[in-house]
């Protein structure tokens, strides 16, 4: 998993140490026809002379300079193949883009694939990476350092106590040590063994030369027969190839110690011609099915494979020996011709692997730019962010499935949108780390409102908590998020305070319900009352006006009936009027007054009061804006019959609104007169009506004496 996701991340570091198809195809060819030159020479050097036994001494010899000759023998490839596969170049990985927990989990896989038991294990390779790891280590344990003693000496209060500054590294730092030690010990523990492999392994060769130098000692007779002696050579040219490798210093003289043997062997054993032939068509069965593997090759899917593949093949068949002289050529041709058309594909395959490159590069080019977009972004909301963030990894997703860009650009192209991708990501980190700071202090006001609000929820001044209630929850609404964590504990706070609060008002609203229910009937009985006024003709204004009073004094009835208590409270009020004697004066006077009365009587309707008030003021404001109206157009009449006319009417509603401003300033001047003064007026005015009637009655008296 950690392998595919750096393939994706950095794919581009990869394409840099990859061989090209070209360049594979082309040392794969110059490796074919380096092959067929030394097979040739090598199957001429082997060649036993089947016309005359005589010459074998002379071709063996022949065949010995021949192969001191040779620069590429079996041993010394296979001493250096071991050096040749480390050193073979193999993907690098930019660390400088992970962060330390992902370094650390690198160097843990390396140490995981030093330490398995099964495979081949490239120790150079992972040592020269967890050393490039550690480098970035190094430089993230030191920024902790210096950042550690930073802080140490900013809360230091003497310089004695900087003085005291020690450092403890992470348990990161120290995972990543135990994992390197780790490699560096499977490294040593590896060559270590190999090294002693290589020591018994040139014990084994030693003793089958000795072997096979005992085969070749004519003075000592041999307890095998020809054909025994024969076989046994053959076994120990497969014991000595399956041995595996010796050290590099003694590879050359083993080998060579061993072919001269082996010629020496053969020399002497020139003779059994007929083996050798029977050793030549054995080799020939083994190359024609060598041969005809390669042909199959031309159908394999996989060019790479197939390449790779063929070139086994071809080192399988040099290892094999010579073939009969009149099979060699024909039986070459066969190879060489499926392999130049393996090879022929590859070199087709490297064009357009190349012009591909071509195709991703201009691809990838054009994604830059759009990624240099995104550097200078900037945004207040976090939808806005995830947005741009989705639509950056978007382009990411595309970059990741282009393909390698040509080597000389690819590392430019590469850093070029890594940079910009890795800055966006730093700039939307800044966001958030401003975020949060914001939802710091939004917690801290949330909080202040979460007191107030359990200073409220037992409060019995139900109008006002409520509002001030209400207030709070528009206020938390506007005050914005929190860090997610606390989110849900302080909303739950608030609601349960809230809820607290409304819960107790809506158990007092239901008791408030039944004394509505009776303050309804109580005022359809007044109604009755008054009804009853009505209809006797009665003009009993000091009784209506006390069943006046008591009706505002009952308050609120149920909502639903509202309209019609007070339709109802109008209709018997209207009846009363029209049947008293009362003139329209008196009876609006009347209204007002008890209506005042009311309202002053009744601390709940102190709204109205302020509101009739001002609606009072409001209309003596607007008459006297007509009156100045009326006055000024006055002075522009022309005297004219049609002049006076209008005069006449411009005065007429000029005196009746001055009447009227004299009306609506004495219901102001009864509005807001206080109760206690009140009562002197009322007392006063019926002291008058006293004297009047009693006047009245004296003048009577006198009239009829």
């Amino acid at each position: 998993m950690m392998n595919e996701e750096n393939e994706n991340l950095n794919n581009e570091n990869t394409e840099q140490n990859e061989t090209t198809p070209n360049e594979v195809g082309n040392d794969a060819s110059a490796s074919v026809d380096n092959t067929i030159t030394k097979d040739i020479i090598q199957e001429a050097d082997d060649e036993v002379s089947q016309e005359d036994l005589d010459v074998i001494k002379k071709e063996s010899e022949e065949t010995n300079a021949s192969d001191d000759e040779k620069t590429d023998d079996t041993e010394s490839e296979n001493s250096a193949k071991e050096q040749k596969e480390e050193k073979q170049e193999l993907p690098q990985e930019d660390y400088s883009i992970l962060s330390k927990e992902e370094l650390v989990a690198k160097a843990a896989m390396f140490a995981a694939q030093a330490t398995v038991s099964e495979g081949r294990i490239n120790f150079r390779y992972l040592d020269d990476q967890v050393s490039k790891i550690r480098e970035f280590i190094d430089a993230f344990t030191e920024t902790e350092r210096k950042e550690a003693r930073q802080k140490y000496e900013e809360s230091a209060t003497s310089e004695e106590e900087k003085e005291g500054f020690s450092f403890q590294q992470d348990e990161l730092t120290g995972t990543f040590y135990e994992n390197f030690k780790a490699i560096k010990e499977a490294k040593r523990t590896h060559y270590a063994k190999l090294e002693g492999e290589k020591q018994s392994n040139l014990k084994k060769k030693q003793a089958i030369i000795e072997e096979l130098r005992s085969l070749t000692d004519t003075s000592k007779p041999s307890e095998l027969s020809r054909k025994g002696e024969f076989d046994r050579v053959k076994a120990i040219q497969t014991e000595f190839k399956n041995i595996g490798y010796v050290p590099m210093q003694e590879a050359d003289e083993i080998y060579r110690n061993f072919k001269a043997l082996l010629d020496l062997f053969y020399n002497q054993k020139s003779q059994e011609r007929e083996l050798l032939a029977l050793d030549r068509q054995r080799n020939l069965e083994a190359k024609v099915l060598i041969v005809a593997r390669a042909e199959e090759l031309l159908n394999h899917d996989k060019l790479n494979d197939a390449v790779n593949e063929l070139n086994r093949l071809h080192q399988e068949y040099k290892r094999i020996g010579p073939v009969p002289r009149a099979d060699r050529e024909e039986l070459w041709e066969r190879f060489k011709v499926a392999s130049d058309k393996i090879y022929d594909a590859r070199r087709e395959y490297a064009d357009k692997f190349k012009a591909q490159l071509e195709e991703n590069m201009k691809l990838k080019q054009d994604l830059c730019l759009k990624v240099e977009e995104f550097v200078a972004f900037d945004a207040d909301k976090i939808r806005d962010w995830n947005n741009k963030t989705q639509e950056l990894v978007d382009l990411q997703k595309q970059w990741d499935s282009i393909g390698p860009a040509p080597r000389e650009v690819a590392k430019i192209l590469n850093k070029q949108f890594w940079d910009n991708f890795k800055t966006f990501f730093n700039n939307k980190s800044k966001f958030f780390e401003k975020l949060d700071a914001a939802r710091d202090e939004n917690l801290i006001k949330k909080q202040e409102l979460i007191k107030k609000a359990e200073e409220l929820k037992e409060s019995t001044d139900w109008d006002n908590a409520a509002n001030q209630l209400k207030a709070l929850q528009s206020e938390w609404r506007e005050i914005g998020h929190v860090p997610e964590k606390q989110r849900e504990v302080v909303y739950q706070q608030f609601k349960q305070a809230a809820d607290h609060f409304f819960d107790r008002r809506r158990n007092r609203y239901k008791e408030q319900d039944a004394a509505q229910e009776e303050n309804l009937n109580q005022k359809l009985e007044i109604c009755s009352q008054i009804e009853e006024l009505a209809k006797a003709k009665s003009n009993d204004t000091k009784k209506l006006q006390e069943l006046h009073l008591k009706f505002h004094e009952f308050g609120f009835v149920p909502r639903k009936n509202i309209r019609t208590i007070q339709d109802r409270f109008d209709e018997v009020n209207a009846m009363f009027m029209k049947n008293s004697e009362l003139s329209s004066d008196e009876a609006q006077s009347f209204h007002f007054k008890t209506q005042a009365k009311a309202i002053k009587q009744n601390p709940k309707m102190a709204g109205d009061f302020k509101q009739s008030e001002n609606k009072l003021k409001r209309k003596i404001t607007d008459l006297e804006n007509e009156i100045n109206l009326w006055q000024n157009n006055i002075e522009f009449f022309a005297k004219s019959k049609t002049a006076d006319k209008l005069r006449e009417e411009f005065n007429e509603k000029i005196a009746n609104a001055k009447a009227e401003i004299a009306v609506i300033e004495n219901q102001i001047k009864i509005l807001t007169t206080p109760p206690k003064e009140e009562k002197v007026e009322e007392k006063k005015a019926e002291e008058a009506t006293q004297e009047v009637e009693a006047n009245a009655e004296t003048s009577g008296n006198n009239s009829e004496n």
